[in-house]
């Protein structure tokens, strides 16, 4: 797995990703970076009326 990949490679869930991207970078860019690091960082997601359909994340997501 690599140690950093785009946020919409991620997560198939569109919005799920926009979610992700807000999150962490305070924008819907799907197209930046997702890391290890933002991973171990991340403590707490509010994700409350993002209508996400599905929480599943692709293989390609970073380790």
């Amino acid at each position: 797995m690599p140690d950093s990949s785009p946020i919409s490679n991620c997560f198939p869930d569109t919005n799920l990703a926009k979610a992700m991207a807000q999150a962490l970078h305070g924008n819907t860019n799907v197209a930046q970076t997702l890391t290890t690091t933002d991973i171990t960082n991340t403590t707490t997601l509010n994700l409350n009326n993002k209508n996400i359909t599905t929480f599943k994340a692709s293989n390609g997501s970073p380790t």
